[in-house]
């Protein structure tokens, strides 16, 4: 309880670790007694198709190992944002979600295969505890492994010289 009304205050890394460590030691008892209903997983969007992306990135750099659906996210609420998280994979589901931000005709396709490639890593590279006990998910073999995908640099650069489109939600 300590460690939570403090997560906020000045020693919110060690109130942190704390936190973290009571996860780790109580997991059993903190996941759900019964299966959520798992939102709808859409693949097609108006202008990138999720599903053939993915399909063949698996080909291409996986030999077909990964095993995850994929779709598009949800839209939150609209207004100008400060960051935004390109795309998530959930290890327990297998799934990946995207962003629905970067489904726009003004994002190339290039950019969005970098971002699912991100995501299907997380299979191979699942997050891991390092010496100090924090939680780290993208490791240096992650980040390796990432700085591999042909035109990872090209999307970056993109990326940062992009952003902005990204971050204005559309309602």
């Amino acid at each position: 309880m300590r460690a939570l009304a403090g997560f906020t205050g000045r020693n919110r890394r060690a109130h942190g670790r704390a936190i973290d460590e009571y996860v780790r030691q109580h997991r059993d008892l903190i996941r759900p007694a019964t299966p959520r209903a798992e939102p709808p997983l859409s693949p097609h969007g108006r202008v990138h198709d999720l599903a053939e992306i993915y399909g063949a990135l698996n080909a291409r750099h996986f030999q077909n190992a990964i095993h995850a659906r994929i779709g598009w996210g949800r839209r939150g609420p609209g207004g100008r944002k400060r960051s935004i998280k390109m795309g998530v994979y959930f290890h327990d589901q297998k799934v990946i979600r995207i962003h629905p931000a970067l489904d726009d005709t003004r994002v190339p396709r290039y950019f969005v295969e970098m971002v699912v490639f991100h995501e299907m890593l997380h299979q191979i590279h699942p997050p891991a505890v390092d010496g100090a006990g924090r939680r780290v998910v993208h490791g240096a073999e992650f980040r390796a492994a990432e700085r591999r995908f042909p035109g990872y640099l090209r999307a970056r650069a993109w990326e940062k010289a992009h952003l902005h489109l990204l971050l204005r939600q559309r309602s």
